[in-house]
């Protein structure tokens, strides 16, 4: 599809196959949201290998929402790092990440895909529970360098809006 320019791409439980397709067919949009993407390792399964998905070079702005990082190794994220190389702008919403624990500190490789993404600018972390944006962060800056240098912007979830945070800090909201 190589005149598109944004697309939106919602994971459904139909054949993987075809979907993968349709993710790959999409290679030279510009903007790309993925929701509910289940975890590379699943879609992997079926067949492909990281030669089978394409580099996305013209993708500059990239939206994962409810996608499933926990079992991963390498991540849809960490993919996308590799194989977009201008990206500036990253959302994160409402998805699993690995948990932080000293195990996966002392395993992780900081830095791993560091010579990419270099045009990365922008990361907006939006969660709906507040307790795993230290978890997104740490795992942010243990896949990568680069992010040391990056914006990375704290927004509220849809369902929890800036100001019910304000007033439930000030005890006013519960």
């Amino acid at each position: 599809m190589p005149s598109l320019v944004d697309a939106t791409f919602c994971w459904a439980t139909g054949s993987i196959y075809a979907e993968f397709e349709l993710l790959c067919s999409l290679h030279n949009v510009t903007k790309l949201e993925i929701c509910s993407f289940p975890s590379l390792r699943t879609v992997m399964s079926y067949n492909f290998d990281d030669r089978d998905l394409p580099e996305f070079n013209n993708l500059t702005t990239l939206i994962l929402e409810r996608c499933d990082f926990t079992r991963d190794t390498p991540t849809l994220l960490e993919y996308f790092l590799r194989h977009a190389p201008n990206l500036e702008r990253l959302t994160l919403q409402n998805c699993k990440h690995p948990p932080r624990s000293k195990k996966a500190a002392e395993s992780s490789k900081p830095g791993k895909i560091s010579g990419y993404h270099l045009n990365l600018k922008f990361v907006e972390i939006k969660q709906r529970e507040k307790d795993g944006v230290c978890d997104i962060i740490e795992y942010l800056l243990r896949v990568s360098k680069n992010l040391e240098r990056t914006d990375i912007v704290l927004s509220e979830g849809p369902e929890k809006p800036w100001y019910h945070a304000a007033l439930e800090a000030q005890g006013w909201y519960k």
